[in-house]
């Protein structure tokens, strides 16, 4: 997943859905992140039937200047895995706003 360009401390999230492919049920045992600022949702505890389809919400809060990639492993009770990478580029915004341009104000004034 591309995320594009995030702001410095903004959360972003995207679903990926999943589908179960296996004859049998399942539920996702785990889900492994790289970093603290990766944040997991799902249902915990739930058995997907063969062939429903379910969404696990992948959350990011990029606290670094420039790209990133990183990835998550989501782990089933029948020993399978599924490994999400997504990526991105985040920038600093301002804390202060740039000063106002008074030079425009005051020309209008004089006209």
């Amino acid at each position: 997943h591309d995320f594009g360009k995030i702001p410095y401390g903004k959360p972003v999230e995207f679903d990926v859905t999943i589908k179960n492919i296996s004859a049998e049920p399942v539920k996702i045992e785990n889900v492994k992140v790289g970093c603290g600022c990766t944040t997991p949702k799902y249902e915990q505890g739930k058995s997907f039937a063969p062939g429903e389809t379910f969404k696990v919400t992948l959350g990011f809060t990029g606290y670094a200047d420039g790209f990133f990639e990183k990835s998550v492993d989501i782990f089933f009770n029948n020993g399978l895995n599924k490994q999400i990478k997504f990526h991105g580029t985040g920038y600093k915004v301002p804390e202060t706003p740039a000063p106002s341009n008074n030079g425009v104000q005051k020309l209008k004034s004089a006209g």
